[in-house]
């Protein structure tokens, strides 16, 4: 059976998507209270909670990134495995674009392009490539096996609009950066886990 049909049938209603995201963010089935971690909890009506020892009442997703955008657990699952599948989800749920703080220090090598990099509030350190690839750990090295996997990947798209592509680039970087992992797995986790609002 096809993968992706496989996957449609485990999630085909929404009360089996719930199902199966629900087991990210309960470890092992155990419930425990949002705000105080107390595991001494019970079901109200629906699918709420409610902690024995502070009395909240939370639900699946309250206080986790899943609970912070209004989409179904079907949407959240499928946009997870769209992602896997290298598929852009991005497009089509026009999801928040993440940009690099300013005040971050940026390594590029001695491309006069990057010049600008310092106007927009980046600490720009340069290396040159003609007479050094590394500084104790300031390296480069690492770009350059970057970019031949991105553009790998990228030209599938027969082009890329440069609205969306400062996107596509931030998918780049999390797929390189993860290559060796599952990445269905890690972002049910990612999307599972507590917000910090700190």
């Amino acid at each position: 059976m096809d993968p992706v049909d496989a996957f449609h049938r485990r999630i085909q209603t929404e009360r089996k998507a719930r199902k199966c995201l629900r087991k990210w963010v309960w470890k092992n089935g155990r419930k425990c209270c949002t705000r105080c971690c107390s595991p001494r909890v019970y079901q109200t009506v629906g699918l709420r909670y409610r902690c024995r020892r502070c009395r909240y009442t939370f639900g699946d997703w309250t206080g986790r990134w899943v609970g912070r955008v209004r989409i179904t657990a079907t949407q959240w699952l499928w946009v997870l495995k769209l992602f896997e599948l290298e598929v852009s989800a991005q497009r089509l749920l026009d999801l928040t674009l993440k940009k690099v703080r300013r005040g971050s220090i940026v390594y590029t090598d001695k491309f006069r392009g990057y010049d600008s990099l310092m106007f927009c509030g980046y600490r720009h350190l340069r290396l040159d490539h003609r007479k050094v690839f590394a500084t104790g750990k300031v390296s480069i090295n690492g770009l350059e096996g970057f970019w031949s996997y991105a553009k790998q990947r990228l030209m599938k798209f027969h082009g890329v609009s440069k609205r969306y592509f400062p996107l596509y680039l931030k998918e780049m970087e999390f797929r390189y950066n993860h290559r060796e992992q599952s990445l269905f797995d890690l972002l049910a986790q990612l999307v599972t886990k507590p917000v910090s609002d700190r």
